[in-house]
């Protein structure tokens, strides 16, 4: 797996680093047994000990629906979680918008999706959350940050992705599929000879 970052100002995606999979398991799961990792954007609630986090929005026009129905609070349903009797909020420490937490990077929801749920004031998909593995495992030894080296994805690329567009038509990211043969020669790229 090759994580890139996608600046829309160029209009180009960045190479942050990479990882060999071993597993897929559920937040849950990832808590359990990496809690103290940033990367595990979930965290039991902790009431009223942790104090909320003010968060910024990612889509102005979800925002403004929000407000529009729910005055200026942000609704439970897109701050929290349900599941086995627990309640699990967004860790403190990830910094991504209100509505990119839960629906995007967990449930993995489209706007359209996102919009149904505002509409109809609560969470349509939270029942899927305990069945969904998206935390990904990395390999140990298998993985590598690539930092702030301002990596372009074309240079790092194999040859035959490189005609492969990123970006759809509609603004969406492509996540194409990385052959071993594929991965050996980012892998390859990145460290160096």
């Amino acid at each position: 797996m090759v994580f890139l970052g996608y600046y829309p100002n160029g209009r180009h995606y960045l190479v942050k680093g990479w990882l060999q999979v071993t597993d897929k398991i559920d937040y849950l799961d990832a808590l359990e047994r990496f809690g103290d990792r940033p990367n595990v954007i979930v965290r039991r609630a902790c009431y009223p000990d942790v104090p909320s986090v003010e968060r910024t929005w990612k889509r102005t026009g979800i925002r403004e629906e929000v407000v529009r129905r729910c005055g200026s609070e942000t609704p439970a349903f897109m701050t929290t979680l349900h599941v086995n009797g627990l309640t699990l909020v967004q860790n403190p420490e990830d910094d991504h918008e209100v509505d990119n937490w839960k629906c995007q990077r967990i449930l993995l929801c489209q706007t359209s999706q996102l919009e149904r749920c505002v509409s109809s004031g609560m969470c349509l998909r939270e029942d899927e959350f305990p069945a969904m593995r998206n935390y990904v495992v990395a390999r140990e030894g298998h993985w590598h940050d690539v930092g702030r080296q301002l990596l372009e994805w074309s240079a790092v690329a194999p040859a035959s992705l490189q005609p492969v567009p990123l970006r759809t038509p509609y603004g969406q990211h492509k996540r194409p599929m990385l052959t071993t043969c594929r991965r050996a020669e980012i892998v390859e790229t990145l460290e160096g000879p």
